[in-house]
């Protein structure tokens, strides 16, 4: 993996847990998390709207995935849709 590719990737995964575990973060924040500066994630992403919207769809892709899992294991589980969909919102919860 490129070093760019390996710092915009720590910048998202800094933003993801420390959004998961305060709800919200600052730049400043992020940068000290991934062990970047501030200007890297201007530089990855421009703003913190930018790296937000970049953070709202890798989560939204990652619930898809659960999603998807639950649905293709569906016959093999052979549960409810209403297990199936509880299930879906605990990994979501988990996540």
């Amino acid at each position: 993996m490129k070093k760019t590719e390996y710092t915009k990737n720590a910048i998202i995964s800094s933003t993801i847990k420390l959004l998961k575990a305060n709800g919200k973060v600052t730049i400043k924040e992020i940068s000290d998390d991934a062990g970047v500066n501030i200007a890297a994630i201007n530089y990855h992403f421009t703003d913190k709207k930018s790296l937000m919207s970049v953070v709202i769809r890798r989560t939204v892709s990652d619930f898809k995935k659960i999603a998807d899992n639950l649905v293709s294991n569906l016959s093999e589980l052979n549960t409810r849709p209403e297990e199936t969909i509880s299930n879906f919102f605990n990994a979501c919860h988990d996540y």
